[in-house]
């Protein structure tokens, strides 16, 4: 008898633990761009949201970007977000700049004028040309928050 309460014991925390991982929401589960790519979605407006792994405020708000990115393709009124990883240095080391030369790159067109040497960092395209720019994570958090 008390074995069976083991298995079933051992057969809840197993089903819990399988659930809480299936409930995670990650930046992986997301929309993904590289840097080349950034100015060709064919929307009219969009989000771009640069993180790095193992960044902690990029963590702290990974659910709350997650959240957004979700409803934002369920709706027709919030423009969609797509994330794209610095640390993925092979398709988009391009992005990278340090801090000396780094410049707002406010009215951008195209890639190559878009750098940043800090994560996370949103931005927002709207008619091809960059028309927000954020490297402050709780104003992020503002503004993406619903």
């Amino acid at each position: 008898m008390i074995n069976r309460f083991k298995k079933l014991f051992l057969v809840a925390i197993f089903t819990i633990f399988c659930l809480t991982l299936s409930a995670c929401k990650s930046y992986e589960d997301l929309e993904h761009v590289t840097h080349s790519e950034i100015f060709n979605i064919q929307e009219t407006e969009y989000y771009i949201y640069v993180y790095r792994p193992n960044c902690e405020v990029c963590s702290n708000l990974e659910e709350t970007v997650y959240k957004y990115a979700k409803k934002a393709k369920r709706s027709d009124d919030l423009p969609n977000l797509y994330v794209l990883n610095k640390g993925d240095g092979v398709n988009n080391a391009g992005i990278y700049c340090s801090q000396e030369d780094y410049k707002d790159f406010l009215g951008a067109t195209t890639p190559s004028e878009v750098k940043t040497s800090t994560s996370p960092y949103l931005f927002k395209i709207k008619n091809g040309q960059v028309v927000l720019t954020i490297d402050d994570g709780n104003i992020m958090k503002e503004k993406l928050t619903l």
